[in-house]
């Protein structure tokens, strides 16, 4: 339930600053164009891209909401909302460019795009696939070992006890794993 609120969070930020750059012309909130000089903005097309930006964040806003509702009432994950949320904003950092008309900044820009995407592809996706795979519990004579992307064995002679419980266990502390709609993985303390 915890991303849950986040994703609502995140959801109401991106609204209200839609708002504020569609209403209120608020184009300082505007990532880069808030550091141009005089000159720099002068070769910006500032309402377009605002309009273009204000879009883009009520967009993202009612991906995150459409997000929370399936998540919550039928338990879809919410892994997908977010890489789709991460596509739009890299796509519209993409976009942008169109509507900046200075002469050094395009270029550079997009072999910045270029790497952070690269970047954001080797590492969240294999990260997404450990989360997926399935989890293997083997129990043998002296361990019991478990293997889901992070391989773990617990010593036959550290278990105090084993208890099959109807309700889930109090959480002391959560050393890692992962939960994203259907998949809940977690090691509990």
């Amino acid at each position: 339930m915890g991303i849950n609120i986040v994703l609502l969070i995140v959801a109401s930020l991106f609204f209200g600053i839609g708002i504020c750059i569609s209403k209120l012309k608020w184009y300082w909130l505007i990532s880069g164009y808030n550091t141009m000089n005089k000159e720099e903005k002068a070769n910006v097309e500032i309402e377009t891209l605002g309009n273009y930006m204000s879009k883009t964040f009520f967009f993202i806003s009612s991906l995150n909401t459409v997000g929370f509702l399936l998540n919550y009432f039928f338990n879809i994950s919410l892994a997908i909302f977010i890489v789709l949320t991460v596509i739009v904003l890299l796509y519209s950092i993409y976009y942008c460019q169109r509507f900046d008309h200075n002469t050094n900044s395009s270029k550079e820009t997009k072999i910045v795009l270029v790497i952070v995407i690269f970047i954001m592809l080797i590492t969240c996706i294999p990260i997404m696939a450990i989360g997926y795979s399935s989890t293997k519990v083997t129990i043998t004579d002296t361990s019991i070992k478990i293997s889901s992307g992070v391989n773990a064995s617990i010593p036959k002679d550290k278990i105090k006890s084993i208890s099959l419980v109807n309700e889930m266990p109090k959480t002391l502390i959560r050393t890692g794993g992962i939960g994203m709609g259907r998949i809940q993985k977690e090691v509990i303390v």
